[in-house]
């Protein structure tokens, strides 16, 4: 008898499922897969076992991701990593998850697992597919490259910006950062820069300039911002307003040196957006005159008026400022707005008085053959205070329609200007005046036109600067700038005049600053200084950026490395002729001294005589700002240098881009890191540790170079080639210098040297019995050293006598930096959400001295807190008159101040090689005060941070009355020589900081083995500043004042900081952390927190301090010092008033291989005086950097070197025959001298040197078998000639235009193609090609056709798509040109003409070519015609003729096609993307498709299932497998993919969307596609990233990352965004989202990360990136190493 097993008992059931053995609860405990994976392996579950990784699906902790741990099946449960929870003492224990509530996203794959997968896999398989064929869809591969897809990797990417726009988009004057002086306030992009107003105190022409404060980077790009000043001598603020309605109202905060967010307003809701629309137009904001409100128009038709008012309050002795807003429903009005098209307030109404230009009909373009004069002007009284309809004040109807702008002008003059594009209308409500500029408002208007200008000009889309109440200055949209000067009685305005007065750059934005400056903002901004002069000749001087920009370049990198020569340089103008320029005036402001040699005359001389003499303003160009946009057109190409044996692979490779429109158009070699010059290479070196150059007395040049070797010097004279000494003054030892110094300081282990370049040393200092020199810091006249007592000692070099001694100062004591030994504290955990008291107790290790770091400030930022009153007025006084300190003791000022000339100070610094050196001395400084005084809450964070108890004390001491001398009773000390000053209306406006040569002050940074930063005032060694907690190196450090008695630390939004050997102790109990138990991130943390080198440096001639830190992980951490807000308790007395800001730069390691090459720790840090204009610090390590400050603009730039790999020293040398030299030794020990490429400028983020066209570059490709490069140039010409309509277009194409001499001609476009030599950057002369009148060139393209001649098979040529522009009847007419580049016998003289072209085929099409390319062998284009795009593909013919094989339907306009072995890849401008194929007759067998004679077939794959505006697209490879990325219309990037398996793909018809990305609401035209390079060591992953350029001038990289980088990468975000300072309340996660202009919501596929969240990460003090890492499962330096990955495979130029 059979009995059955199965029972229907529970109790039974039961019992066996809890007494089930381990195999079978292995089966019962089964996890359903996730959707992917059952797609892929068509299994619906599986057994689940450790190292799966898995996502839970139910319950609290739904979503979690996470690797199974343990499968507890005693349990039936399973372990996830990093879900755990906390106990109530203190341990975490594992959360428990049953099977079925997870599903499995990744299985661990074993041979075992692969069976069972196979084995079910087949019987789905053949219970699904009986009976009928299955189809199989594959993926999109490239041939010959193995695919990547059955690998598991889940295809992934990082996007990185890694140069920022630099376009200037809008600008503003506002005093932002002090307010009593104005500064510059720019948007470029994202970025908000300010800069000061600046000029040399020893210049006679009071000339200014402008130099870069500081940078804000936005999580969003502003579409105006306004600055508005709500009490005098304190800081404005700025109102920016952002797309999708939203305001931010921020200000400087001086305490964190960062933007503070004042108040938020948004507009989003859907009550507001009732009856509006989603226009495109910009929010431009409006502020009253009288500070009383702002107003902005959002969705079209509703108004907004934020109320400015402050009101003081006596109670509490403050200022309130209430931000409220109103809504103002212009549709809501008995005669509805209509559109706005601008407004502004008026003045001197006893109510806020807008004026709003608008459109009440609908108007289109055409619409005035029916309709004219359809705008009108409504003024509004805006009570802040009334919510109630306002009233209307005054109207002006029938206007003519093209009116676009309204601006009020001040008292006494008052009313308003409306600039139309052919009339300048002025108006008050009881007032029309009418001047018109042009003949053409005979047809635009019905209006009355009083006046009529003698020169014809166009005012469409002018900006406007308005320089007093009767003068206002329009810069044109073609670079014309005009002067509109109104002529008044003492009742009104009587006529108007306009004239133009000069000719700049095509501006985007124009603002005033101070009183005689005005600020042109574009893609090569303009500083400009204009002054009223007596009307003579009417002249117009060209002051056009392009100019400027080079004449910068030119200047920077010809004349500052002879700065100490005397040599005289020349400065070239458009004359021909040379003016000598002396070289301490070599800078931007040299050149423009001669913009007025460089004149072009527009009119003839005014022959009105009057009586009254009228006055006109003249400009003068002050500074240029040079910028890299818009980038239209990159390609890349072949250099013409030799390569080296140890050059990467992609050093031949260069970048080349067309930047500027018109006549600021120019050609720029495009850089992303430093590629030096190689002038020579030496091998016999190899064994050269490190190496200086030298000076020797009456010499500007170095004269010597020095090489230590392990057991000998070498000394080289330096006199065009290097001659070695026989018997050098210091044969055994190796030293160190300080360079432009008269005597050199040698310091060995046992000696301190003073040498004259004699044998024997002048003066010497011996270390007693016992007693070594470790490590060394030099600033003329002073010498730090660091004993092997680890104690630390001064020194300073004197005369005395017509000798020379060292004098010992001072000594700090091995145990002076004693640190706290408790120090508790509550904090708000950032990584943890909770709070924590937390005790510091810090092991006392004889708090022994570990690095030093002298500095000499220039900047005037080290200031030492409440000076009384009479002694800083007693300073100031002996500044003025001459009075120095240490006059009698130092040799380098014992002449008196100082200056930049040939003057040399009396030390060369110098030590051995077993000590660290440190050294610089510059004297041209800048004299600063502090950034404004404090508001009525501006009490200094110190007293937050360090002592809670000491702020009820302050806030009883701080009065926030305003008095005479300014908010809080801070009074200016400003001094003649410290500022420039205008009277404007009576009072004394600041405007400009000068720059005046002064003493320097001498600090000594010092950090001990407990890690604690001190500050000691040199030679007085007075302590003035320390930090105890700076081994965590936090964002900011502050001043502790420790020996003062603080008790408690604390800060908000921060974790703080603990020394290892720190206890850790919670409320109730403590756990010691043992070193036996420390894992692999304590023990990283460790090293990290020891600082082993430090190095203060003051970028920018001084006046940019910074402190540069070394810690034993061979990571580089830098530091800005800042001047920081007042203190105002007695416990600061005799403080530093500093603090101290990370910086965010890349991570940089110096390499274990760099870093341990001799017995003692290397100096990594190497600083440089002039390089290119440039001064610095070169960073020794495996990827070396440099960060380097531009003389002129002060902007702190960072540029990797990478063409090298590791570098182990550097020294800069100033060499008579190669300027701009310096020296440096490979990783491989090859010694070579090499400088700075010419004419490449390197104080933008782009390194780029360029070369002007004076016309628009519009395309540029590289051609590879003559190694030139082909552009095609666009010229804009007067056009007196109109193509004819008719049918005998062919006989007669153009008439003669019949126009009124008041009517200024039309524009039409010339274009040509020529060729440009990368050998000298020059346009090859006598080889332009141009093109027929009336046809532009529409597509470019170097392709490759088929060639029986060539070894390849292919043949390169140049491919011209032209599309005829004759009239609406002849738009069907194209043509296709190919053009051959010949190699001929070049001119004498003129090497670069042995190129020319040759055009061999001229091919008329019935269309307009918009695209072109060339795919196996033959030609593809696209042709716009009347019914529908079509792709064609042609065959060249032996008759030199296209004979069409295949064509393929298009879209609307297709952009461009790009061509991956037989794939084309199709984007469309309106429409979107679609992938193609061409298939060759054997394919088209095979599939049955051949029809008669056709050989090839142009096939659809597959398209985007989405409409998108593409303005660029290419293909990516993933592992083999081919993808698709574009670029849209806003911005975003869509990565498509081929995928027939997935039936939403609808059989491959449809391309998946992967992922979805946004880059920031910038244009990109230009992208390319470039393979990632492979580090040594690593798998080749077969695949490609893209860079891409955007026209704002921004530059970044999308790159696919493996998945492990990714898996980390995405929690990092995950973990860090919520927590991240939102500037101006803007998300980082909303600027990063999807948009579209559909309304029906696109579900997105987010598989592409910030690639900033690295730098954002490392930003984080350590304990913060620890504590981060341990909760994503890695480590801190797995985080380095994946940023070091990613970076190092897209570091192509």
């Amino acid at each position: 008898m059979k009995f059955s097993t199965k029972t229907s008992s529970r109790r039974k059931a039961r019992k066996a499922h809890f007494t089930a053995p381990s195999s079978l609860r292995r089966r019962l405990m089964s996890s359903p897969l996730s959707k992917e994976l059952r797609e892929k392996y068509n299994v619906r579950s599986m057994p689940i076992r450790k190292d799966d990784e898995v996502r839970v699906v139910r319950g609290s902790n739904k979503g979690t991701l996470g690797k199974v741990v343990t499968c507890y099946r005693k349990k039936w449960v399973i372990h996830i990593e990093r879900s755990v929870r906390e106990k109530r003492n203190g341990m975490t224990v594992p959360l428990p998850f049953h099977p079925s509530k997870v599903e499995i996203t990744k299985l661990k794959l074993d041979k075992d697992r692969k069976k069972i997968l196979e084995r079910r896999d087949k019987k789905a398989a053949l219970e699904k597919d009986k009976g009928r064929e299955h189809l199989h869809h594959h993926p999109v591969h490239i041939e010959g490259v193995e695919s990547g897809r059955h690998q598991g990797t889940e295809r992934v990417l990082v996007h990185r910006e890694t140069h920022e726009a630099s376009a200037v988009k809008l600008a503003v004057e506002s005093n932002f950062l002090d307010g009593d002086r104005p500064n510059l306030v720019t948007v470029r992009g994202n970025v908000i820069s300010v800069y000061n107003l600046v000029r040399h105190a020893e210049d006679p022409s009071h000339r200014c300039h402008l130099e870069h404060a500081v940078s804000f980077p936005l999580e969003g790009i502003p579409d105006d911002v306004a600055s508005v000043q709500l009490r005098p001598n304190t800081r404005a603020l700025l109102i920016l307003t952002f797309r999708e309605a939203k305001i931010a109202v921020v200000q400087y905060d001086p305490r964190r040196h960062d933007l503070e967010t004042i108040s938020l307003h948004t507009f989003e809701d859907e009550q507001t957006k009732i009856g509006g629309w989603n226009v495109e137009v910009p929010l431009t904001i409006r502020i009253d005159p009288c500070k009383r409100c702002a107003a902005l128009v959002v969705w079209g038709c509703k108004l907004v008026i934020i109320s400015l008012e402050t009101t003081f309050t006596e109670n509490s002795n403050e200022f309130i400022q209430a931000f409220r807003s109103r809504i103002i429903d212009l549709e809501a009005f008995p005669r509805p707005f209509g559109r706005v098209d601008d407004m502004t307030f008026l003045h001197d109404y006893h109510l806020p008085c807008l004026a709003i230009l608008h459109q009440p009909r609908q108007v289109w373009t055409g619409h005035m053959a029916t309709t004219k004069d359809t705008a009108k002007v409504t003024a509004l009284n805006i009570d802040p205070d009334d919510f109630s309809q306002p009233p209307i004040v005054w109207q002006h109807d029938s206007l003519p329609s093209d009116a676009f702008r309204i601006l009020a002008l001040p008292s006494p003059i008052d009313g308003a200007v409306v600039l139309c594009t052919n009339i300048i209308m002025y108006m008050t409500q009881s007032l029309l005046r009418t001047l018109a500029v042009n003949g053409y408002y005979r047809c635009s208007t019905n209006l009355a036109i009083q006046e009529q200008t003698s020169s014809p000009s166009d005012l469409d889309q002018a900006k406007y600067v308005i320089l007093t109440p009767y003068k206002v200055l329009l810069i044109l949209i073609n670079g014309d700038i005009c002067l509109l000067k109104l002529m008044s009685s003492e009742i009104s305005v009587d006529s108007m005049r306009l004239e133009k007065i000069a000719t700049s750059v095509i501006s985007s934005a124009a603002c005033n600053l101070g009183s005689h400056h005005i600020f042109l903002g574009s893609r090569n901004s303009l500083l400009l200084e204009w002054s009223e002069v007596t009307q003579g000749n009417k002249e117009t001087c060209d002051i056009s950026g392009e100019d400027a920009a080079s004449q910068v370049e030119k200047i920077q990198f010809e004349s500052h490395h002879e700065t100490n020569s005397g040599v005289k340089h020349q400065i070239h103008s458009k004359d021909g002729h040379t003016h000598p320029v002396d070289p301490f005036e070599a800078d931007t402001t040299t050149y423009f001294e001669r913009v007025d040699d460089m004149i072009d005359v527009y009119g003839e001389n005014d022959s009105e005589q009057t009586m009254t003499q009228f006055t006109t303003v003249r400009l003068q160009g002050r500074d240029a700002i040079p910028t890299v946009s818009p980038i239209q057109s990159v390609a890349v190409g072949t250099s013409f240098r030799e390569l080296d044996a140890h050059s990467t692979d992609q050093s031949q490779y260069e970048l080349v881009a067309c930047i500027g429109n018109e006549k600021n158009g120019a050609i720029a070699h495009l850089s992303s890191t430093f590629s030096p010059e190689i002038l020579l290479t030496e091998d016999q070196l190899s064994s050269c540790k490190d190496c200086w150059a030298v000076f020797s007395k009456r010499s500007s040049h170095h004269t010597h170079v020095v090489f230590s070797k392990p057991k000998a010097t070498l000394v080289f004279r330096v006199s065009g080639d290097f001659e070695e000494l026989r018997d050098p003054p210091v044969s055994a030892f190796a030293f160190a210098f300080e360079s432009r110094r008269e005597l050199i300081i040698h310091i060995t282990a046992k000696h301190i040297h003073l040498l004259d370049g004699s044998s024997e040393p002048v003066a010497d200092e011996r270390m007693p019995k016992g007693i070594r020199i470790i490590s060394a810091s030099v600033r003329d006249p002073y010498i730090a050293v660091i004993l092997n007592d680890f104690s630390c000692k001064i020194f300073m070099a004197k005369s005395v006598h017509g000798g020379y001694i060292i004098e010992s100062l001072a000594d700090i004591p091995s145990k002076e930096l004693s640190a706290i030994t408790f120090a508790s504290f509550n904090h708000f955990d950032t990584a943890t959400h909770t709070p924590r008291t937390v005790t510091l107790q810090f092991k006392d290790y004889n708090s022994s001295m570990s690095s030093i770091s002298l500095y000499a400030d220039h900047s005037g930022i080290f200031e030492i807190y409440n000076q009384p009153r009479n002694q800083i007025f007693d300073n100031q006084k002996e500044k003025e008159h001459g009075v120095e300190f240490h006059h009698d003791q130092t040799f380098s000022q014992s002449n008196g101040t100082d200056k930049l000339s040939n003057q040399k100070s009396p030390l060369n610094a110098t030590m051995n090689e077993d000590c660290t050196h440190d050294s610089r001395d510059n004297t041209l400084t800048k004299k600063r005060q502090p950034l404004g005084t404090l508001s009525t809450a501006a009490i200094d964070d110190d007293d937050d941070l360090y002592s809670a108890d000491d702020i009820e004390n302050t806030l009883q001491n701080v009065q926030s009355v305003p008095t005479e001398n300014g908010i809080d009773g801070h009074s200016s000390r400003h001094s003649v020589l410290e500022t420039g000053s205008s009277t404007i209306k009576g009072q004394t406006r600041e405007e400009e900081i000068v720059c005046e040569i002064t003493e320097p002050t001498f600090w000594l940074f010092a950090c001990n083995t407990n890690c604690i930063l001190t500050i000691y005032k040199v030679p007085t060694m007075e302590k003035v500043f320390c930090c105890p907690v700076f081994a965590n190196l936090p964002l900011y450090a502050w001043d502790s004042a420790s020996s003062k008695g603080i008790d408690a630390i604390g800060v908000e939004g921060e974790v703080f900081q603990k020394r290892a050997k720190v206890e850790t102790l919670s409320t109730n109990e403590a756990e010691t952390i043992s070193d036996d138990t420390e894992d692999e991130q304590d023990r990283l943390q460790q090293l990290e927190m020891d600082i082993v080198e430090m190095y203060a440096f003051g970028f920018g001639l001084g006046q940019r301090p910074h402190l540069l830190i070394r810690n034993a992980a061979q990571h580089i951490v830098m530091y800005e010092i800042f001047s920081s807000a007042f203190k105002t308790h007695e416990k600061y007395q005799g403080r530093l008033k500093i603090q101290l800001k990370k910086i965010r730069h890349e991570p940089t390691c110096i390499g274990e291989r760099v870093a341990q090459r001799g017995n003692q720790t290397p100096t990594a840090f190497r600083p440089f005086e002039d390089i290119s204009g440039c001064d610095g610090v070169f960073v020794c390590s495996q990827r070396p950097l440099w960060i380097m400050c531009s003389h002129h603009s002060k902007v702190v730039r960072f540029h990797r070197m990478t063409s090298e790999g590791a570098v182990q020293c550097f020294s800069e040398l100033r060499h008579a025959n190669h300027p701009n030299c310096f020296l440096y030794f490979t990783g491989q020990g090859t010694m070579r001298m090499a400088s700075t490429k010419p004419a490449h400028l390197y104080s933008t983020s782009i390194i780029h040197r360029r070369t002007n066209l004076k016309a628009s570059a519009c395309f540029v490709d590289f051609e590879p078998s003559s190694g030139v490069y082909v552009l095609v140039v666009r010229e804009k010409l007067p056009c007196y000639r109109l193509p004819k309509i008719g049918p005998d277009m062919e006989e007669e194409p153009f008439v003669d235009m019949t126009m009124a001499p008041d009517e200024p001609p039309p524009h039409a476009f010339k274009y040509s193609l020529r060729l440009f030599s990368c050998e000298n950057w020059e346009l090859v002369p006598n080889a332009p090609f141009e093109f027929p009148e009336g046809f532009h060139v529409s597509a470019f393209k170097v392709i490759n056709l088929m060639s029986e001649q060539n070894v390849s098979g292919r043949k390169p040529c140049v491919a011209v798509g032209l599309s005829s522009v004759l009239g609406e009847r002849n738009f069907e007419r194209g043509k296709v040109e190919l053009f051959d580049v010949l190699d001929v016998v070049p001119e004498p003289g003129k090497p670069t003409t042995r190129n020319k072209l040759k055009r061999f085929l001229s091919s008329d099409e019935n269309g307009a070519l918009t695209a072109i390319n060339s795919i196996e062998g033959y030609v593809i284009g696209a042709l716009g015609r009347r019914d529908g795009v079509k792709i064609f593909v042609w065959r060249v013919e032996e008759n030199e003729t296209l004979q069409p094989i295949a064509f393929l339907e298009g879209l609307v306009y297709t952009a461009s096609l790009k061509v991956a072995q037989n794939y084309v890849l199709m984007s469309d401008y309106a429409g979107r993307v679609q992938l193609a194929r061409l298939i060759k007759d054997e394919s088209l067998k095979r599939l049955k498709l051949s029809k008669g004679s056709t050989s090839q077939v142009l096939l659809l794959v597959g398209r985007d299932a989405l409409p998108a505006d593409v303005y660029a697209a290419d293909f990516m490879v993933w592992g083999g497998d081919l993808h698709i990325v574009y670029f849209d219309k806003f911005s975003n990037v869509v990565i498509l993919s081929f995928d027939g398996d997935d039936p939403k793909t609808r059989g491959g018809r449809v391309l998946k969307r992967h992922s979805v990305y946004n880059i920031g609401l910038q244009r990109t035209l230009s992208i390319l596609r470039l393979k990632n390079i492979v580090s040594k060591g690593q798998a080749d992953l077969h695949s490609h990233f893209i860079s891409y350029y955007s026209l704002e001038g921004s530059a970044g990289y999308i790159t696919p990352v493996p998945e492990d980088i990714y898996r980390r990468l995405m929690l990092l975000q995950m973990r860090i965004t919520p927590h991240l300072q939102y500037r101006a309340g803007l998300k980082p996660s909303t600027f990063r989202k999807y948009r579209s202009s559909l309304v029906v919501p696109i579900p997105e596929e987010t598989r592409t990360i910030n690639g900033d969240v690295f730098l954002r990460f490392f930003l984080l003090d350590l304990d913060s990136q620890k504590e981060v890492a341990r909760q994503i499962g890695t480590t801190t330096k797995q985080l380095r190493d994946d940023f070091l990955y990613i970076e190092d495979s897209v570091a192509w130029f």
